[in-house]
């Protein structure tokens, strides 16, 4: 390689003759997330989910995430760490046990 090719790489990140690799952010589908181990699903809810509420249920901990066009909902056993499973849905019908729970301030 030419020292004008490797200080053009520093320079622009791209070689004479190669095409700058484009970058682009593409949506997780729900089907790609359900394909994911259960730790890169819940790196993906750190990193991309936006946490919406949390409820109990027996004796189960619920946290409701919103992540790119689906809603995932981590469970897990009261009082611990571990995630023990994670429950994605996309239909408003799933939001129902949360929904329940909002309050409104008086007079709205």
């Amino acid at each position: 390689m030419s020292f004008a090719s490797l200080r053009r790489l520093r320079i622009t990140g791209e070689l004479p003759g190669h095409a700058k690799a484009k970058t682009r952010a593409t949506l997780m589908t729900i089907t790609a997330f359900k394909a994911l181990h259960q730790r890169r699903q819940l790196d993906h809810l750190a990193r991309h989910g936006t946490r919406l509420a949390e409820r109990a249920e027996d004796s189960f901990d619920l946290a409701l995430y919103a992540v790119e066009g689906f809603y995932a909902e981590t469970w897990r056993s009261r009082g611990e760490e571990a995630v023990l499973f994670i429950h994605v849905f996309q239909k408003p019908a799933g939001l129902g046990e949360y929904l329940a729970r909002v309050q409104l301030p008086s007079g709205l």
